[in-house]
């Protein structure tokens, strides 16, 4: 027979796990290749090149953003970035290094090259339509 106070518990246990459902993102990013700022709002952001420094590769700035798989095993980064001239067919893609040690590389066009029997990786890049300005996006998945 359930008394007040179980009935209580129950309630106070409901709330407690409806506050932690809200508190989680409401959907994993969509490895789309397209860095939104909806879909990226609330990942972290780290500035890997500023807007006038020098980067030695043609990209003028490029900011990271991270989601950390709940409950998997995978990482996800997405990359927004402007360079000049980048078109579609451009060779688009980035080199993951761990303690300074090549641990996978993604590019447009040609795909992942990582130690597949330590890693999984998947990418995928776009630009948005009418980009005059040499901005693209990329998404890799770890």
């Amino acid at each position: 027979m359930r008394t007040k106070a179980n009935r209580r518990w129950g309630t106070a246990a409901m709330a407690v796990c409806l506050l932690a459902a809200l508190a989680l993102p409401a959907h994993a990013v969509t490895l789309d290749g397209v860095v939104s700022n909806i879909e990226w709002a609330n990942h972290p952001k780290t500035d890997l090149i500023r807007l006038h420094e020098q980067s030695f590769c043609g990209i003028q700035d490029a900011v990271l953003r991270h989601e950390i798989g709940l409950g998997q095993a995978k990482v996800t980064f997405g990359c927004v970035a402007h360079a000049a001239g980048v078109q579609a067919d451009s060779p688009i893609g980035a080199v993951l290094l761990a303690n300074g040690t090549e641990i996978g590389r993604w590019q447009q066009g040609v795909g992942a090259n990582c130690d597949r029997e330590n890693y999984s990786l998947r990418g995928a890049a776009s630009l948005a339509e009418n980009a005059n300005d040499g901005s693209y996006n990329f998404e890799l998945e770890l």
